[in-house]
């Protein structure tokens, strides 16, 4: 029996497995291998790649492949040859081939071709462009060597019948990788902490929020939501936060995650203003180098009691304990050498914990250190928690 189709492209069971390991593959480390490899065989391919292009991003996301013959090659691609591909930005959802894409003389004659298809022995590529509901892009590219010969239509019917399968599945793979960095980041001190986490993008859409932020949004005093934004009613800080955000994203697109900006937010019932930290959120490891950006906000009430210790402040900027002690001293106006002394250290170690401090908020003198940390504490409602 096989998938009802003019072609009778691909017997039913074979197209089941398929569809089995499209779906396990967002729980596999590296993602969908297995699926690669049954795909690669089932399309006489010399390689196939999925490529995972998130939203904000100007690199090339995620890049997966079918283990083979040119799995170096498409490292290269990824390094090398990414921006410089001409075979972009296809019909959604349609499989189509770059000898259809692409007029002939002008890809023969391409730098793409010439530095890096080539090289790597391949002659024809079959795409498939898919878009889905959280604007992840998934480039479906399955590879043939000269030797080969051109994709025709059961190939195509094999890319029709799983469009919508790996629309879902990629989808999922987005939903997952957000929970996943979400549960690194509420892990430890921050499941007893009276402090709300957001999870934003880099446009300030709610990606997710825990139960005390969804608490606070919904009181709608200061902080609220509207059509997935996060809404300050205070202007000021409104513009601040999403300045942060841009700069943010900006500095993830450079591969530096050092930035951390406190915002404090009034609120309209006059009651304390509103303390909120902004910082990268932790990456899911799949491929190195490559990220979806994702932006965590600590909000915190002054009116809810929080007992913060240098702890939950060593948790908050990837501090070592004796780094976080410090720096509480430092911000209740001790000097380095009456730090040194009541942390009972020699002055040199006081000054390398400095050094190191310095570059994990990303500040570069010891006053915007202590701004910072004081700002954070007080934000965070911890002024009484020593």
């Amino acid at each position: 029996m096989s998938v009802s189709s003019p072609e009778h492209a691909i017997g039913l069971a074979e197209f089941s497995l398929l569809l089995e390991s499209l779906y396990s593959g967002p729980l596999e480390e590296p993602p969908w291998s297995d699926f690669l490899d049954r795909l690669c065989a089932r399309m006489d391919g010399m390689a196939v790649t999925l490529i995972l292009e998130p939203p904000l991003s100007e690199g090339p996301g995620y890049i997966l492949n079918a283990t083979g013959q040119v799995q170096s090659g498409w490292r290269s691609y990824r390094d090398q040859f990414f921006a410089s591909d001409p075979f972009v930005n296809l019909p959604e959802g349609r499989p189509i081939t770059i000898s259809e894409y692409l007029p002939q003389e002008e890809f023969q004659a391409s730098e793409f071709n010439q530095l890096f298809l080539k090289p790597t022995g391949v002659r024809f590529i079959l795409g498939l462009d898919l878009r889905t509901e959280s604007r992840m892009l998934a480039r479906l590219r399955i590879s043939r060597s000269e030797s080969g010969v051109e994709f025709g239509e059961r190939e195509r019917r094999i890319c029709e019948l799983l469009a919508p399968h790996i629309r879902r599945a990629v989808e999922i793979f987005a939903r997952v990788s957000r929970i996943a960095s979400e549960r690194m980041l509420y892990a430890g001190t921050l499941n007893q902490m009276a402090v709300g986490t957001i999870l934003l993008d880099g446009h300030g859409r709610i990606l997710d929020k825990d139960r005390i932020a969804d608490a606070l949004i919904k009181q709608a005093d200061g902080v609220s939501s509207s059509g997935g934004m996060l809404i300050l009613s205070d202007r000021a800080a409104s513009s601040r936060m999403h300045d942060t955000l841009r700069r943010i994203a900006e500095s993830e697109r450079k591969g530096d995650r050092a930035l951390v900006e406190a915002i404090r937010a009034e609120r309209p019932s006059g009651k304390r203003d509103f303390g909120l930290i902004v910082k990268p959120a932790p990456q899911p490891r799949y491929l190195d180098g490559q990220h979806i950006s994702a932006i965590v906000v600590f909000i915190s009430d002054p009116d809810r009691h929080t007992a913060m210790a240098p702890a939950s402040l060593a948790k908050l900027f990837g501090l070592t304990p004796a780094e976080a002690a410090l720096s509480v001293l430092l911000a209740d106006g001790l000097t380095l050498d009456e730090a040194a002394h009541e942390l009972s250290i020699a002055r040199n170690t006081v000054r390398a914990h400095l050094r190191s401090i310095f570059a994990k908020t990303g500040v570069t003198r010891q006053t915007m250190l202590v701004r910072l940390i004081v700002t954070s504490l007080a934000q965070l409602g911890s002024e009484d928690s020593r």
